[in-house]
């Protein structure tokens, strides 16, 4: 079974870290947070390809994403 708060980062995670977490858990989203632990967005792995072919590195911030 699936814990949905695996599948929770902040806004300063990386594009690499919501790759892991889309790949680890069954949801196909990351639901995004700030330092409040208020939702502030989310992705999925549709986000993350768009990102790639504006050449965005793996370590950039899911917030710019």
């Amino acid at each position: 079974m699936h814990n949905w708060k695996k599948a929770i980062l902040k806004e300063s995670n990386t594009m690499q870290e919501a790759v892991e977490v889309l790949n680890e858990e069954a949801l196909r989203i990351v639901m995004i947070v700030n330092d409040d632990n208020k939702i502030i967005g989310a992705i999925t792995d549709g986000y993350i390809r768009r990102g790639l072919l504006k050449h965005l590195s793996m370590r950039t911030p899911i917030s710019e994403v």
